[in-house]
C-alpha cells in the first residue's frame, strides 16, 4: 500500500514539486520505505518552501532522522544546528525550549572528525550549548560540558577560558570578576536572546552567596541546635523569600531570626539568620538546603532595556547526629571536720573528717552499674564506710550520697593536711560515662570546731 501511495505522489510531484506539505508527505513515505535519501531530500525541500516556523522545524526534525539514518553524520550536524537556530528565533530567551535541540546539535558535533568540522565552528556549538545551561540555570550540566570541552578544544581556548570563568563566578566565594567578558565568536544572531540571558543570570547568580552551618553537630535527644546561615551580597538586590528547604521528621523548629521579607541588600553587606532546631529522634539527618530568592537590576543593559531579573540560589547541605536520651554526671565532696571521744572517760580528744561523695544525673537516661570509688591522702585513714560503692542504677534527676568518716593519722598535727587532695570518681560499667571531682583541704576544713 505504501509503495503505491509513493507511485502516485511521485505521478503528481510534476504539479506538486512547490508544495511544501506535498514535499513533507513524500518524505514520510519514503522514510517509511526506507529509501533515506530520497526522504531526506524530500523534507529539505519542504523545509525550504515551509511559510509557519512550526512547520519548518517538524521538516527539519524528519529531516534530521533521515540523515541518521543514511549514517551521513555531516548533514546530521548541519540540519541539528540550522534546527537550533531556528528555534533559537522563536524562542528567544527560553533556555529551556532550546536546550534539546543544542544539546544534539553539539552531541552531532562531536561525531564529526577533525577535518568534517572546524576547531572555531566546534568550540562555538559547544559554547552555545554552555550558554543555554546557563540561562536555564543548569550548572551541574556547565561544569559537565566545560570538562567535557577540555578534552577537544585546544589549550587556552577563548571559548573554555570563558566556561571556567563562567563557573569560578557561579561557585566562587570571591566577588564579581571585573574582566569577565564573552570572547568574540560569530554565533548566528538568531542567540543574541540567549546569549543576553545567560551572561544576565551569570551575573546576578554570582552576586549573592549563601552558606549555612550547624553547631554543634552531633547532639542528644531534646537538646538545641543552632542552624546558622551568612548571606553576603555583591550587588544590591532585594530578598524576596528565605526558607529552609528541608527539616526532616526528627528535628522541630522552635525559633528563626529571619527579618521581614522583603529586604535589602546592599553590596558587600553580609547578614547572619539563626534557626533553633530541637532534636526529638535518635539517627542522622540530613539538613537544608537554605533557599534564598532575590531579585536584581540586570545593569549591563542600557536604562530604556533595564529589567528585574528573579533568582534563586541554595545553600550547601549539613548533616546532624542524634543520639538518644543522654546520660551526665554531677559529682561532688563535702568535708567538715567533727570531734569524736575514743574512750568512756572522755579524756582522749581525737577528729575525723565526715566526707559526703554526691552523685547526680542530671540527664535523662538511667544509667547502670555505676561504680563510685574515693582516694584520699596517706595521712587519713577510714574509719567508717566504705573506699568503694556500686550502684544498680542512677535515674535521670536522681542523686545518690556516698558518706564516710576519715580520720588523721597525726590528730595533733592537722594543718599539714591542707593541699592535700580528696578524689571523688565515679565510672558507668562500660566506661562510656565518667566522672570525676577533685577537692583539696583547705584552712577552713581543718578549723576545730567551737564547742556549743
Amino acid at each position: 500500500m505504501s509503495s503505491k501511495i509513493g507511485s502516485i505522489l511521485g505521478k503528481l510531484n510534476i504539479f506538486k514539486s512547490k508544495d511544501p506539505q506535498f514535499e513533507f508527505l513524500l518524505g514520510k513515505d519514503y522514510l517509511a520505505q526506507g529509501n533515506y535519501k530520497k526522504a531526506l531530500y524530500h523534507f529539505k525541500t519542504a523545509f525550504q518552501h515551509y511559510k509557519d516556523d512550526h512547520s519548518r522545524i517538524n521538516a527539519l526534525e524528519n529531516a534530521i532522522i533521515a540523515a541518521t539514518k543514511l549514517k551521513d553524520p555531516q548533514e546530521a550536524f548541519n540540519l541539528s544546528y540550522q534546527l537550533s537556530r531556528l528555534v533559537a528565533k522563536t524562542s528567544r530567551s527560553d533556555a529551556t525550549r532550546l536546550l534539546p535541540y543544542l544539546e544534539r546539535a553539539w552531541q552531532a558535533a562531536l561525531l564529526l572528525k577533525n577535518d568534517m568540522l572546524s576547531s572555531e565552528k566546534l568550540g562555538e556549538v559547544t559554547l552555545l550549548t554552555f550558554l543555554a545551561y546557563l540561562a536555564a540555570m543548569k550548572f551541574t550540566d556547565c561544569q559537565k560540558v566545560l570538562e567535557k570541552s577540555r578534552t577537544y578544544l585546544p589549550s587556552g581556548d577563548l571559548y573554555v577560558s570563558y566556561m571556567e570563568k563562567s563557573i569560578q563566578m557561579l561557585f566562587s566565594e570571591e566577588s564579581l570578576i571585573e574582566d569577565w567578558r564573552l570572547p568574540s565568536i560569530s554565533a548566528p544572531k538568531e542567540f543574541e536572546a540567549l546569549i543576553e540571558r545567560a551572561e544576565a543570570v551569570a551575573r546576578a547568580h554570582s552576586t549573592l552567596k549563601i552558606n549555612m552551618d550547624v553547631q554543634p553537630e552531633s547532639v542528644f535527644v531534646n537538646e538545641e541546635v543552632k542552624i546558622i546561615v551568612t548571606v553576603k551580597a555583591f550587588a544590591p538586590l532585594t530578598v524576596i523569600q528565605l526558607s529552609l528547604e528541608h527539616l526532616p521528621r526528627g528535628l522541630r523548629m522552635s525559633t528563626s531570626s529571619i527579618p521581614p521579607l522583603p529586604f535589602r541588600l546592599v553590596r558587600g553587606e553580609s547578614l547572619t539568620i539563626e534557626y533553633i532546631v530541637r532534636a526529638q529522634l535518635e539517627g542522622t539527618w540530613d539538613l537544608g538546603p537554605v533557599s534564598v530568592k532575590y531579585k536584581i537590576i540586570d545593569e549591563s543593559r542600557s536604562s530604556d532595556k533595564k529589567i528585574g531579573l528573579e533568582f534563586i540560589v541554595r545553600s550547601n547541605k549539613k548533616q546532624l547526629t542524634v543520639s538518644g536520651p543522654h546520660a551526665q554526671l554531677e559529682p561532688n565532696i563535702s568535708i567538715s571536720l567533727q570531734k569524736e571521744l575514743v574512750d568512756e572517760d572522755g579524756e582522749r580528744e581525737l577528729h575525723v573528717f565526715d566526707v559526703t561523695c554526691s552523685i547526680r544525673n542530671s540527664g535523662e537516661r538511667v544509667i547502670e552499674n555505676l561504680l563510685l570509688s574515693i582516694e584520699y591522702p596517706n595521712d587519713l585513714e577510714l574509719v567508717e564506710g566504705t573506699r568503694i560503692k556500686r550502684i544498680l542504677e542512677l535515674s535521670g534527676g536522681e542523686e545518690y550520697d556516698f558518706p564516710l568518716r576519715l580520720r588523721p593519722k597525726d590528730s595533733l598535727n592537722l594543718h599539714a593536711l591542707i593541699g592535700k587532695e580528696l578524689t571523688f570518681l565515679a565510672v558507668s560499667d562500660d566506661g562510656s560515662i565518667q566522672a570525676q571531682k577533685v577537692v583539696k583541704i583547705t584552712e577552713e576544713h581543718v578549723q576545730i570546731p567551737e564547742e556549743e
